[in-house]
């Protein structure tokens, strides 16, 4: 049954129409809106397969995040929405405990770990501790794919994990690695200009896949010589080659990963998006219906895209992928942006048409069939 909008929704919907309507008839762009239900017993959609027959969990990892009671109705959508699917969250032992416990009532496993005495660059090692201990306890429960996710992230897709099962068995990795399935970065964080920058939030894959990405050695804080400790300055100073080698999480796990199992990264644009062609995959926020608590609340929108000129911070979507995958985008047409590695972060990168012959090539010498 449909929920009925309280008062102040229906007030605030009616004001926000509003505001679209004038921004449409006088402004110069078109504006909608997306309207996510908080609470779980507000989602009536649910899969057409409510099992797809393999054993799979979904992994929350961070500090539970009590606005709105975020992270608990994410468990109570998850195990209402999959009910074959194990949530295991995974968070701190100083959490409290009447926390933990409405969790577990709500369906969930509840694994704690102490935190690192050294987080790590950009909290690197908070994640690696508690995303392994999470992996590990779906694995132990007989789980072949994961979905490692955090505790302030949401997925809203009905068919979600159907949807993810089928493009791994439709997508195998490119072979040559020691690799069972790709691994899939869902929603955002996944840049075509940075190199290796699978979103590091939420992966789905082959749980031996899953955990050995979040296998890697726990990093030391200390920067490069030169670089600002101040995060906003780094992002604001920092070319993106450097600050993708020796600081951003992503990049670290990636790399890592791409090196555990036999194909080490070269740290060409180029090589990166052969990595995303013949290992990775994405899913993007459009497949998914991805919702950051964090991000999306600040930058109130789903999308950073530009449509004024492309930037360092341009999202690789499902359909560069796939253009990638099909070999009618030659990672070699990335050479022509490996300057981009010199750029900051979200500072303008040259228009694909005008640098990217080797791009067009790949259209004329690789028709579809």
């Amino acid at each position: 049954m449909r929920r009925r909008d309280g008062l102040f929704d229906r007030l605030a919907n009616r004001l926000l129409r509003r505001t679209i309507g004038e921004i449409l008839r006088r402004g110069a762009y078109y504006v909608t809106y997306h309207r996510r239900p908080k609470r779980a017993a507000d989602i009536g959609i649910r899969p057409e397969i409510a099992d797809c027959g393999v054993p799979c969990a979904i992994v929350l990892q961070g500090p539970v995040d009590t606005i709105d009671d975020f992270t608990l109705e994410t468990v109570r959508l998850y195990r209402a929405r999959d009910p074959a699917c194990r949530v295991v969250v995974s968070t701190w032992r100083d959490t409290p405990a009447a926390l933990l416990e409405a969790l577990a009532r709500a369906g969930a496993e509840i694994v704690t770990s102490d935190k690192p005495a050294d987080p790590g660059p950009f909290n690197v090692n908070l994640q690696l501790v508690s995303a392994r201990a999470g992996i590990v306890r779906a694995r132990e429960g007989g789980a072949v794919f994961v979905m490692k996710s955090r505790t302030d992230q949401r997925l809203y897709a009905p068919s979600l994990m159907p949807m993810l099962l089928a493009l791994a068995r439709t997508f195998p990795p490119g072979g040559g690695t020691r690799q069972r399935a790709r691994v899939f970065g869902l929603g955002q964080g996944n840049l075509l200009y940075v190199p290796y920058h699978l979103t590091d939030q939420t992966l789905f894959g082959h749980a031996d896949d899953i955990l050995a990405y979040y296998d890697a050695p726990l990093r030391e804080s200390a920067y490069p010589p030169g670089f600002p400790r101040d995060q906003l300055r780094m992002f604001r100073e920092v070319p993106i080659g450097a600050l993708a080698r020796h600081a951003a999480a992503e990049t670290y796990l990636a790399a890592s990963f791409l090196a555990r199992i036999g194909r080490p990264p070269a740290w060409t644009l180029e090589d990166s998006w052969g990595a995303f062609r013949d290992c990775f995959c994405v899913v993007d926020q459009a497949a998914t219906d991805f919702y950051w608590r964090k991000g999306q609340a600040t930058t109130l929108t789903d999308s950073l895209l530009s449509y004024a000129c492309a930037t360092t911070r341009r999202e690789m979507g499902f359909s560069d992928w796939l253009l990638l995958h099909a070999g009618l985008l030659d990672p070699a047409a990335a050479r022509a942006f490996e300057e981009v590695a010199q750029a900051r972060f979200e500072e303008p990168v040259a228009p694909r048409a005008a640098a990217s012959p080797a791009a067009h090539r790949a259209w004329e010498t690789k028709p579809v069939a």
